[in-house]
């Protein structure tokens, strides 16, 4: 019974009647409390998204009535709170100081010049002096010139506190961290509005929506910060005046569980498709499926993330059954039958849209049979190579799922969805405009 109702909770939940309803509470709230429209941002002195993130708060600060408060947290939230949150955190630390560069050149912004992540010495010492900070004026401006100093590789030099001054500070960071984790988020370079929460400059269209809404706006009503999304599929106007196409494949690392991955295909379909390129998926297992734990609260801010993605897509997500566990194996376990009829892509295609956005649950063979035709296959031919038996090795789908993890992990990548086209590698849906341009310099290139 509970597996039945929980695909009718999920889409109430992520319901757009229930987000208005919230809304209007914490707005009526903050009237009757007579409180201001407070934006709270918590950053990290070691995290390059923290570090962007700064620079474009003045100027949303000037077309918006919000005002700011700002909170320091430090890297031990990684290292002694958040591994479930952070499951490769020397990955992460490496990847974000490379997608840093992509989104610095999206917005023209300063980006980080560092390969690699400064001495835990010097990120102690910028934190404590962004503490200092913290309750004074100008944080973002001042706070800029120490990060600037510190992501250019400058000695900022080292400030030493009074050992009441030290624990002062400790008290401030614990306070700052926990403040954090109550209000329900993990990570960095975040903002909280009013109940809900907006993860660096990829989430700040969410958020000027949202202040649009409630006409905070001290000028014309624009979203600014959607750079990585508006020009999709639209970077070669006439893409079929270019009459070769090259061959490398548009390939994505996928799982079947993944909300994110669940977008990342239907976009990463609808690019290949629009370039008229080859595509190949490879999937992947789940984190839970490969011994890993999702905290609660990292589930929690994924679904409703996805869901404001979904909607700013102009994608259907939010009555989910959920996959994990047999539904997963019985998907993978059809994946090289639908291959064998080159209908691979459908087929996942298929299964993504029936567990993510029209509860199907694909651990039973009513649900199954649906997605099975659902891609053009052939039910007869798919059951019987979902039955149980000894003598034959229905299993054979773990070793190749394991291959394309390792492929992934060799990319220096952990989580899904990833994307590669030729050079270009990338992680998340929302960098997917990289993989774009790569794509479209591949077929300007063959066609001069």
């Amino acid at each position: 019974m509970r597996k039945y109702i929980q695909p009718w909770l999920a889409r109430v939940i992520s319901s757009s009647l229930l987000l208005g309803f919230k809304r209007r509470v914490h707005e009526l709230k903050r009237i009757i409390l007579r409180r201001p429209h407070l934006v709270s941002v918590f950053i990290r002195a070691d995290d390059p998204y923290s570090y962007l993130l700064l620079q474009v708060l003045p100027e949303l600060a000037q077309r918006y009535k919000v005002s700011f408060r700002f909170h320091v947290v430090s890297h031990r939230m990684v290292s002694n709170r958040q591994d479930n949150m952070y499951p490769e955190p020397s990955l992460w630390h490496q990847n974000a100081l490379l997608d840093s560069a992509h989104i610095a050149k999206l917005y023209q912004l300063e980006l980080p010049l560092l390969n690699q992540l400064p001495s835990p010495e010097l990120t102690k010492s910028v934190t404590n002096q962004l503490l200092i900070l913290e309750q004074g004026d100008d944080f973002v401006g001042r706070a800029l010139t120490i990060l600037k100093a510190y992501w250019n590789g400058d000695d900022v030099g080292f400030v030493k506190h009074k050992d009441s001054e030290h624990k002062d500070l400790e008290a401030t960071l614990s306070d700052n961290e926990e403040l954090l984790e109550s209000l329900g988020h993990y990570l960095s370079a975040t903002l909280h509005y009013a109940g809900e929460w907006y993860w660096g400059i990829d989430r700040l269209a969410h958020l000027e929506r949202r202040l649009n809404t409630l006409k905070l706006s001290s000028s014309v009503e624009v979203v600014k910060f959607a750079e990585n999304t508006k020009h999709f599929c639209q970077r070669l106007p006439k893409p079929e005046q270019y009459q070769k196409r090259p061959s490398t494949p548009l390939i994505i690392y996928f799982s079947a569980r993944s909300p994110y991955s669940y977008l990342g295909l239907l976009r990463g379909v609808a690019l290949a498709r629009h370039y008229n390129v080859p595509i190949e998926v490879k999937p992947v297992l789940p984190m839970m499926m490969r011994g890993m734990f999702v905290p609660p609260r990292k589930k929690w801010y994924i679904f409703s993330d996805t869901k404001r993605e979904a909607i700013a897509l102009g994608l259907d997500y939010g009555f989910v059954a959920d996959p994990l566990g047999v539904g997963v194996e019985r998907c993978y376990a059809l994946f090289n039958y639908a291959k064998s009829q080159h209908k691979e892509v459908e087929y996942l295609l298929a299964f993504a849209k029936a567990v993510n956005a029209r509860a199907i649950h694909s651990d039973t063979d009513r649900g199954m049979k649906k997605i099975v035709e659902q891609a053009g296959l052939e039910w007869s031919q798919a059951k019987p190579l979902l039955q149980k038996d000894e003598t034959l090795n229905r299993d054979d789908w773990r070793q190749w799922a394991e291959d394309n993890y390792a492929e992934m992990h060799s990319l220096g990548l952990w989580g899904v969805p990833c994307f590669r086209y030729a050079d270009a590698t990338v992680w998340g849906q929302d960098r997917i405009d990289v993989i774009e341009r790569a794509i479209c310099d591949a077929i300007v290139s063959v066609n001069t």
